[in-house]
């Protein structure tokens, strides 16, 4: 697909064909791609990033519930992220990489908000790299911060090593 065509296309979804299986072959393949192409400073990758199988329905509905958008409604007030209901869900956190960069710096001159607001920059360059990767081939994407309500658990339920900053849903 052409790259104004792509980026064009991409929106952020609510629903999802449920009919449709999306091979975790075909996410794993993006994966690769956008780590061999995703721009990063010193190649320090300052993220971690979790696949998750979404096909559990107590799994689902905690997600849904954790990541409500508007906490000053109620859930029948406010629908909710459906981002969250996805067949598949990518999560990303960070990974602390200071040692990294250090190693070969003994006088680190960048304050911890600067660490964390590059980190941030390059976890939003890597889920843009990914929803458009998984757009070309075909593939619908909605992304939810509202796992900041509680990203512990967030990462608990899928299975990250880390806290998380966002979520991505992924499917047809």
């Amino acid at each position: 697909m052409e790259y104004t065509d792509l980026i064009q296309s991409r929106r952020n979804h609510f629903t999802w064909d449920y009919s449709r299986a999306i091979p975790k072959e075909d996410i794993v393949d993006v994966f690769h791609e956008v780590y061999m192409n995703v721009p990063t400073k010193n190649l320090m990758y300052p993220y971690v990033v979790t696949l998750f199988e979404n096909s559990q329905s107590a799994a689902k509905d905690e997600l849904f519930t954790i990541c409500h958008r508007n906490q000053a409604h109620s859930v029948e007030q406010d629908a909710g992220n459906p981002q969250m209901l996805a067949p598949w869900i990518i999560g990303i956190g960070p990974r602390d990489v200071v040692h990294l960069e250090t190693r070969y710096d003994p006088v680190y001159r960048r304050s911890n908000w600067h660490v964390d607001l590059m980190d941030s920059f390059e976890s939003g360059m890597l889920a843009t790299y990914i929803m458009l990767g998984l757009q070309n081939r075909g593939y619908n994407t909605g992304i939810s911060q509202n796992c900041v309500n509680n990203p512990e658990r967030c990462a608990q339920i899928i299975g990250s090593p880390v806290s998380l900053l966002f979520l991505i849903g992924v499917g047809y």
